[in-house]
């Protein structure tokens, strides 16, 4: 199923977008796995209602709503959200992250990405950044006004089960500052 403005709901797509792009350091490893591809390529993701909640509050949210929404939403923290028992629980409430990314898939639609981008602070914190902007590679450092849909559940390269939180956002509400130091 389609959007308008080339957001994709179908969960068919994430399955072949989140193949791979698992790039945080695993608390039982000591190696980064950056892009691998998972031996399990099964997940657990939001529902396709928490995509559509969550991708049309991205796109129709000016900087006045986002913004209030972000300062309603700023006590929702990463261990709340993959914590829960419900995947949707959280999808529509605002997110700031900043991170780098370390995974690019292209989806079925076009000019759609999913990022993978682990979190400045904790980087065994997972984001999987869905969005329309183009000109993100590897290495470059984001900060992502989105969306949450939820949570979703993944192998990542070094074989280990792993939950991360898929953001929506808009290419107007990420800020790419470059490859940072690179």
């Amino acid at each position: 199923m389609k959007l308008k403005h080339s957001a994709i709901l179908a969960m068919p797509f994430l399955l072949l977008t989140l193949t791979g792009c698992s790039g945080t350091k695993d608390s039982s490893s000591n190696s980064s796995s950056s892009s691998k591809f998972s031996q399990d390529d099964s997940y657990d993701l939001p529902t396709s209602g928490a995509f559509t909640k969550a991708v049309n509050k991205a796109k129709n949210m000016d900087t006045l709503k986002r913004t209030t929404a972000e300062e309603n939403d700023a006590d929702i923290r990463y261990s709340d959200i993959v914590g829960s028992s419900n995947r949707d629980k959280y999808a529509g409430k605002a997110k700031i992250i900043t991170g780098t990314v370390t995974g690019k898939k292209s989806t079925t639609a076009k000019d759609n990405y999913m990022y993978f981008v682990p979190d400045t602070a904790n980087s065994n914190h997972a984001y999987w950044v869905h969005t329309n902007k183009k000109g993100i590679r590897t290495d470059d450092t984001l900060m992502v006004h989105g969306v949450i849909v939820g949570k979703v559940t993944y192998t990542n390269g070094n074989g280990n089960r792993r939950n991360g939180v898929i953001i929506a956002a808009t290419a107007k509400d990420i800020q790419n500052n470059g490859a940072v130091g690179k």
